[in-house]
């Protein structure tokens, strides 16, 4: 949304919008286009394209995404499942890393086909002007809040850490500001593979 503003106000029109697939996204001068895609289109996209990766804690994504269920509805959940390219459901969010989010962090993490940074969510105020200065729009977000705890039952919150701290646990060794490229292979030797996301096996 820091960014939509800043856009909106240089070209005089809301550039965001959410695409389920970077494939057929409107790549033209000006948008802003947010996606839980994989990079795997932008190496035959022939636009000048900038990303910016955000990650964090799949704990807490994964409570989240749990969470969303009682406040936006079984719908959205779906939904967002299929934008994360997902083939599992809400009953597997618990039993394994049914989002895909370690294997989206692999993937971006070593895409060099356009200039990715990549960015812990946390640090995005600290590094608020390399951001900047990346994406060519002032980037100023709001001032940070604390986390909403999440209505999660506690037994669902301990099946959750069994499953997701160890993923963060090698995810947090990852710079919280980096370049991706090739040479970030070695730092995510760590961080699993799931071939349920594999190029070959995404919806």
């Amino acid at each position: 949304m820091t960014l939509n503003k800043a856009a909106k106000t240089w070209f005089n029109r809301s550039p965001g919008l959410f695409c389920q697939s970077l494939g057929s996204a409107p790549l033209s001068p000006g948008s802003i286009v947010k996606t839980h895609d994989y990079p795997d289109a932008l190496r035959t996209r022939p636009e000048e394209v900038r990303v910016l990766f955000v990650f964090g804690s799949t704990y807490d994504a994964a409570l989240s995404v749990y969470a969303c269920r009682d406040r936006l509805g079984e719908a959205w959940v779906a939904e967002h499942f299929r934008n994360c390219k997902s083939p599992a459901s809400l009953e597997d969010l618990f039993e394994f890393d049914a989002l895909g989010m370690a294997q989206q962090v692999r993937d971006w993490s070593v895409f060099d086909r356009v200039p990715v940074m990549c960015a812990r969510l946390d640090a995005l105020w600290r590094y608020a002007a390399d951001i900047s200065r990346f994406t060519g729009y002032a980037f100023d977000p709001s001032p940070k809040r604390a986390r909403v705890a999440h209505a999660v039952p506690d037994h669902l919150k301990q099946r959750a850490q069994a499953v997701y701290a160890p993923l963060d646990e090698e995810i947090g060794k990852l710079p919280d500001l980096f370049m991706a490229g090739p040479e970030m292979a070695a730092s995510l030797e760590g961080i699993p593979c799931n071939q349920l996301f594999s190029k070959n096996k995404r919806p």
